[in-house]
């Protein structure tokens, strides 16, 4: 809502240097686990896989695949992506 009234988003996926690593980092907008999920996704897996790797349900990996779109402000996994490879959680194929 603020975006459309002129404020910039809060958490756009490629200005946060702090996401990049893995380890936790206590100015990173995303968690351990989110960036664990968004660097799964931006290689390829499915969601069944990547919650079998995590040793998570299914409905959580989805769940935070859909959290993870709502904080970067993104509407499709290619999108988030691109965010994974901008933050540095998956390199350029």
């Amino acid at each position: 809502r603020g975006v459309r009234r002129g404020f910039a988003p809060a958490v756009p996926c490629a200005s946060s240097v702090a996401a990049v690593s893995l380890r936790p980092a206590p100015s990173s907008p995303l968690s351990r686990r989110e960036r664990e999920v968004l660097r799964a996704i931006a290689e390829g897996g499915h969601t069944k896989a990547i919650a079998d790797d995590l040793g998570v349900s299914d409905k959580t990996v989805h769940a935070i695949r859909a959290k993870l779109m709502r904080k970067l402000r993104v509407n499709s996994v290619a999108e988030l992506t691109k965010c994974a490879i901008r933050l540095g959680l998956s390199p350029l194929l």
